[in-house]
């Protein structure tokens, strides 16, 4: 309900109660879409409020024709959604009769009572109709022989009579607001009654209505019902009156017989006749707007503002008239109010404190420079818009604000702009330890999108963004530069902020680490990060977890009892390091630094059940006498930088025994001896096991792998054993010896019945019997050993698959490499010198090697081959052997190709062989021969060079069939020498 219709209900209830006790408060009813207002009137008690309904939000009408004869609310839920159109347009649509006086009807559309009212007041008292929208009917609303009612609110149009007033008085308080438009039907045409409020009453007042595109705008009729004119007068205040026929084609205010009316505050203008038509009667028309700034025109002419008739009194001056000014009128900023103003008349008195013009009036405005907003609508006589200078520089801009007919202007003057923008960035400069984002935002005084020029990496290049930009920062520093530039080409200054983004937390080491020892250690803790040169250290020696709170870090910490050192780094951003523990132990024996028991023997450590598999048992210095055996899976090792003897307590058992239950264990710098009829380590059945950094001494075998697999015996000194450094034997593969070093001993290495073992970076010398041999055993791979002063360096036997490369052989007593029933061997890039009988020797069945790619030098015999059929030498280098270069006897199908043999004494000897293919050898400066055959047969010699030798080729007795071609022959005593052959073709040689 509207609140002026409420507030009069409450002022009449209030009476009521003051004279009538016991009164009980109005009901609510309710009317819903297929419902009767009708009958919602019949069920309701005087005072009753009824709230008619929309449907659900969408619009809806009612057709009826509804008589009132009590008082009630009549309310719309939702205002224009809900219509009421005449079921007969012959009758009104709403009749309140005497019965209904003090009714409200309120926010209903109301059409269609084409030969009759939309409202019918029929002798009533103190009635509201309010904000209501009425069209389409032939009178809009009838009061009849009615009284101090209020007319507020309403949109009266497209009506031939708007509001229709007749023999009694009224009040029509600003309540409402009407407006009332025309509604064109050629039918209706006669006298007086063709207007849109017809009224034979005095003392209304008519405020705050918008009357247009009604035949007749308001119609006043008075008989002079009261005599005190000062009371009763008619007043038409504040209204839109424009666009009727007597308005948009006719006369706004039609005045018949009264005695006087006051009319103030209207928009009067664009009425087609007249705007006010007087007859007989006496109207103040002071303080209205006519559509400009002039002076009404008062003529019986069409489009008249005033048509005086039988000569009335009447009053039009003063008239308002249009001002308009700025606020400020000079301008260095970005805006100015603008102020379209009614509120004065053509006297220049200010009248706003006696009323105003209607409220919503548009009025346009325009600049030639900047922006201004429009229209503006008035409110309390006034319109306020919004100059906008935008980006002119400076000038001077006019504006004009016109309403109807009327146009008037002000200046506003534009200072030029001299203030920088501001740039602000949303993150302070500093160190972060997340990524980070930063917004540079751009402000004016006057330009709405300033310019941001930015650099991100300290200047070398520039990037720009209008407004605002974001910019995520990560890892490591940016120095962050920026400044902006306005349309005015003002700029700030340069800023420049720096940025470290670090989310790496710093490493921290303690030097020495945690261990077991015998003297005090000076700790040094030092830490690094990606960025902080000097993270901050914090330790504690309690075994308490160090935090920010704990001792800081400042030199060396001096360690000389059992100490939990737990230390932790935090670098500039609060990146902290993980909490970093060294345990440091003094004065103990045999210890588990898993447990940190304590014990006097090994073999204890070992039996105690609280050792475990994968605990680590650390041996102080000292003699230790036992015979160990581990059928755990744990490492055993001596102090850091310690002096641990382990002796034989039984010198006919192995001093450790790693059974299969203790694969995986790990033996560790010992000193290890007196297993003079037995092992120093023996190996059984156990797998990948490791023994490292050891020295064996004055045992009868170093180390025994028996049935092992997958064990590393690296990095171990061996000397002064009775019978074998490292034994593999039987069935231990896949294990790998290297950069051990073995010296004085019958054997060095000796793998029996095992396959895939690798023998690699092993010092061996002073062996007396072989330093590795290989017996029965496949795949073996021996490679960049050292061999020195061995009785044999290395020999294989009924081996096969082996390869044997980039090993050093020196002053080997025998034989070098020595391979007797062994085949399908590689022997290759090997260096072999100053062996005292053969360099490299394959004998019995030694057959299909390969022997490649070999240094021989001051060996009596490079080469030699004994009974061994299909073997290939080729590429190798054989020089200063005082014997042969290469030797072969009994041998068949061997291919000698590109071998280079200088300073030899014999290049290559063949003796009792056959099928032999020796093609593109080198063979210079050999003493006798290049090449020598005796008694051999079917040979092939092609394409060798044999030079500076006494004998190029020796062919000797019984040497027939072979074939010599394409050899180059040259500089020697004989090129080419037969004795006692046949059958031999000599073909294409250059001697």
């Amino acid at each position: 309900m509207n609140k002026q219709c409420l507030s009069i209900i409450m002022l009449f209830s209030f009476f009521v109660l003051i004279s009538i006790s016991g009164t009980v408060s109005a009901a609510n009813l309710t009317v819903n879409p297929g419902g009767s207002i009708q009958a919602a009137v019949n069920n309701a008690s005087s005072g009753d409020i009824i709230t008619v309904n929309d449907n659900n939000g969408s619009a809806y009408t009612y057709t009826e024709n509804v008589i009132i004869n009590k008082k009630v609310s009549l309310q719309s839920k939702n205002g224009s959604n809900v219509t009421v159109q005449a079921a007969n347009p012959t009758n009104p649509v709403f009749t309140i009769n005497s019965g209904g006086s003090g009714t409200c009807i309120s926010g209903f559309t109301i059409k269609n009572a084409a030969n009759s009212t939309g409202i019918l007041l029929n002798s009533v008292t103190n009635c509201t109709v309010h904000n209501n929208t009425i069209y389409g009917n032939n009178y809009g609303i009838n009061i009849f022989d009615s009284s101090f009612n209020n007319i507020t609110q309403n949109i009266v149009k497209q009506n031939n009579y708007g509001l229709y007033l007749t023999t009694q008085c009224i009040s029509l308080e600003d309540f409402c607001g009407d407006e009332i438009e025309w509604y064109e039907e050629e039918d209706y045409y006669c006298f007086y009654e063709y207007s849109g409020i017809h009224s034979d009453s005095q003392g209304n007042l008519i405020k705050g209505n918008s009357f247009n595109m009604n035949t007749y705008g308001l119609y006043l009729k008075s008989d002079e019902c009261w005599s005190d004119l000062s009371e009763y007068d008619n007043h038409v205040l504040e209204n839109n009156i424009a666009g009727n026929n007597y308005g948009i084609f006719a006369e706004g205010v039609y005045v018949w017989s009264s005695e006087v009316a006051q009319v103030h505050f209207n928009r009067i203008e664009n009425n087609i006749l007249f705007g006010i038509y007087l007859n007989e009667i006496g109207v103040n028309a002071t303080n209205n707007w006519w559509g400009s700034s002039n002076s009404p025109t008062i003529s019986s002419n069409n489009n008249s503002d005033i048509r005086p008739y039988e000569d009335p009194c009447y009053y039009y001056s003063p008239w308002l008239v249009l001002g308009l000014n700025a606020n400020p009128t000079n301008i260095s900023g970005r805006e100015s109010i603008i102020t379209a103003d009614l509120t004065h008349n053509s006297n220049g008195n200010d009248t706003s404190s006696q009323g105003h013009i209607p409220d919503g009036i548009p009025i346009n405005f325009t600049t030639n420079l900047g922006t201004i907003t429009s229209p503006i609508y008035t409110r309390n006589g006034k319109a306020n818009s919004t100059f906008n200078r935008g980006l002119i520089p400076s000038g001077t801009a006019t504006i004009t604000a016109t309403l109807d007919n009327q146009s008037v202007q002000a200046s506003v003057i534009i200072i030029a702009d001299t203030t920088q923008p501001v740039v602000t960035a949303s993150l302070a400069g500093g160190i972060y330890n997340t990524t980070k984002s930063v917004t540079l935002t751009a402000s004016d005084n006057l330009d709405p999108n300033p310019v941001i020029f930015y650099s991100s990496n300290n200047g070398t290049t520039w990037n720009s963004q209008t407004n605002t930009v974001t910019l995520n920062l990560t890892q490591g520093i940016t120095n962050l530069k920026f400044y902006a530039r306005d349309a005015s080409n003002n700029t700030c200054l340069n800023q420049t902020i720096t940025y470290t983004i670090d989310t790496t937390a710093p490493t921290v080491n303690a030097n020495p680490t945690g261990n077991f020892y015998n003297t005090p250690q000076n700790v040094v803790l030092s830490a690094t990060d990606n960025i902080d040169h000097n993270p901050v250290i914090y330790y504690t020696r309690d075994d308490s977890t160090p935090t920010t709170l704990s001792t800081i870090y400042t030199g060396p910490i001096n360690i000389n009892t059992d100490t939990i050192l737990k230390f932790i780094a935090v670098d500039d951003a609060g990146n902290q390091a993980a909490v970093q523990i060294q345990n440091y132990i003094f004065n103990f024996l045999i210890m588990n630094n898993n447990t940190v028991k304590t014990y006097s023997s090994i073999q204890a450590a070992l039996d105690d059940p609280m050792t475990l598999n994968g605990h680590v048992i650390i041996v102080n210095n000292g003699t230790y006498i036992e015979n160990i055996i581990l059928n755990k899976n744990i490492t055993i090792m001596s102090i850091q930088n310690g002096n641990v003897t382990l002796q034989a307590l039984n010198s006919s058992k192995p001093i450790f025994t790693i059974n299969s239950l203790g694969s995986g264990s790990t033996i560790q710098g010992f000193i290890i001896t007196g297993a003079n009829d037995s092992s120093a380590i023996y190996i059984n059945s156990a797998n990948n096991c490791i023994i490292n950094n050891n020295e064996l001494t004055n045992n009868k075998n170093g180390i025994y792998l028996h049935k092992s697999k997958y064990n590393i015996i690296t990095g171990n000194k061996l000397n002064n054993h009775s019978n074998i450094g490292i034994y593999i034997y039987p069935n231990s593969d896949n294990n790998n010896i290297n950069n051990n070093i073995l010296a004085f001993f019958p054997y060095g290495i000796y793998i029996r019945n095992s396959f895939n073992n690798s023998i690699t970076g092993n010092t061996l010398y002073n062996s007396t019997t072989y330093a590795i041999y290989l017996n029965n055993a496949t795949n073996t791979l021996t490679k960049q050993n050292n061999l020195t002063n061995n009785n044999y360096s290395i020999v294989l036997s009924k081996a096969q698959n082996n390869t044997i490369t980039e090993n050093s052989v020196s002053k080997t007593t025998n034989y070098g490499i020595y391979l007797d029933s062994s085949s399908i061997n590689t022997l290759n890039q090997n260096t072999i010198n100053t062996s005292s009988s053969r360099g490299i020797y394959l004998t019995t069945n030694s057959n299909n090697n390969y022997i490649q790619n070999n240094i021989l030098t001051l060996n009596p015999y490079g080469i030699y081959l004994l009974n061994s059929i299909n073997n290939i030498l080729t590429a190798n280098i054989i020089n200063n052997s005082t014997s042969y270069a290469i030797y072969i006897s009994n041998a068949t199908s061997t291919t000698t190709n590109q071998n280079n043999l200088t300073n030899n004494n014999r290049g290559i000897y063949l003796t009792n062989t056959q099928n032999n293919t020796i093609t593109g050898n080198n063979l210079i400066n050999n003493t006798k021969t290049g090449i020598y055959l005796n008694n051999s047969t079917n040979n092939i010699l092609t394409d060798n060079t044999a030079k500076n030798s006494q004998y190029g080729l020796y062919i000797y007795t019984n040497s027939n069939n072979n074939q010599l071609q394409n050899n180059v022959l040259t500089s020697n005593q004989y090129g080419i020498y037969l004795y006692i052959t046949e059958n031999n073709i000599i073909k294409g040689n250059n001697v």
